[in-house]
C-alpha cells in the first residue's frame, strides 16, 4: 500500500510526501481456527475454539470474527460481517470477538443454532471459517402464569416499547443485546411500563422480567 501525506509545515509552506511500498513480500491470511465447540448451559452457550496461527502476524495478535444462527427462527444473533465462502470481510476491522476464543451469549430463544468463527490478522485479511458447529437450546418454560400475564408491544419496535403486566407486582426488567450484555434495566410496580429503546442499534434484544417468585423471558426486534 502506498501513501501520500500533503500539507503545511510550521511555516506554511507547502510540502507532499509519497511513501512508496516497494516490498515484494504478500501478506499471508490466518489459519483456519480449529476444534470448535459448544457448551449449551440453560438459555446460555459458550462458543470456544484454538487459536490460529499466521506468517505475519502472532498469534496473540490475531482476532476473531464470529457468526451465529437461529435456523429455526432464522435470526441472526452475530453476524461476521464477512463472505462465509471465501473469507474475506466487508468492513477493514477486528473481529467481533477481539483476541477472546471463546464467547458466551445468554438468554438464547429456543431453536437450532450453527455458527463458524475464522481469523483475522493485523492487515484485515480474514481466514476460511472453519467447519460449522451445531447445538439445540430446548429450555421448556416453568412459569407459565407469569408467561401469560405479560404483555410485551410493539415487536418490532423503533422508538419505544411497553411491558403490560395484568397485576400490580414490582418487576425488574432487564435488556440484553445479542452478546448478552446488559443494555438497560428497570424496577418498577406499574401496569404499564415504556421503556426508551431509540437509542439502542438495529437488531434482536432479550428481556428477562423477575418479580418475587417468578420470571419470564423473551424477545424483540429493534428496527
Amino acid at each position: 500500500m502506498d501513501f501520500i501525506i500533503s500539507g503545511y509545515n510550521a511555516t506554511w509552506n507547502g510540502n507532499t510526501i509519497i511513501y512508496l511500498n516497494e516490498t515484494t513480500q504478500t501478506n499471508t491470511i490466518p489459519e483456519t481456527p480449529a476444534n470448535l465447540t459448544n457448551n449449551v448451559n440453560g438459555r446460555s452457550a459458550e462458543l470456544s475454539w484454538n487459536a490460529s496461527n499466521d506468517n505475519e502476524t502472532p498469534s496473540a495478535g490475531l482476532t476473531y470474527n464470529l457468526y451465529l444462527y437461529n435456523s429455526t427462527t432464522g435470526d441472526t444473533i452475530m453476524t461476521s460481517m464477512s463472505d462465509e465462502n471465501t473469507g474475506k470481510l466487508f468492513v477493514p476491522k477486528y473481529g467481533n470477538t477481539g483476541h477472546n476464543t471463546s464467547w458466551t451469549i445468554h438468554n438464547l430463544p429456543n431453536g437450532e443454532y450453527f455458527w463458524s468463527v475464522q481469523a483475522v490478522d493485523n492487515s484485515y485479511a480474514g481466514s476460511l471459517f472453519a467447519d460449522e458447529n451445531t447445538f439445540t437450546i430446548n429450555e421448556v418454560a416453568i412459569d407459565k402464569v407469569d408467561e401469560i400475564s405479560f404483555e410485551v408491544y410493539p415487536n418490532p419496535a423503533n422508538e419505544k416499547i411497553f411491558f403490560n403486566q395484568k397485576t400490580n407486582n414490582k418487576i425488574k426488567i432487564n435488556i440484553y443485546n445479542s452478546q448478552g450484555i446488559l443494555v438497560d434495566a428497570i424496577t418498577t410496580e406499574k401496569l404499564k411500563t415504556e421503556c426508551n429503546i431509540s437509542h439502542l442499534n438495529t437488531g434482536i434484544y432479550f428481556y428477562k422480567i423477575t418479580s418475587k417468585n417468578n420470571s419470564t423471558s423473551g424477545s424483540f426486534i429493534k428496527k
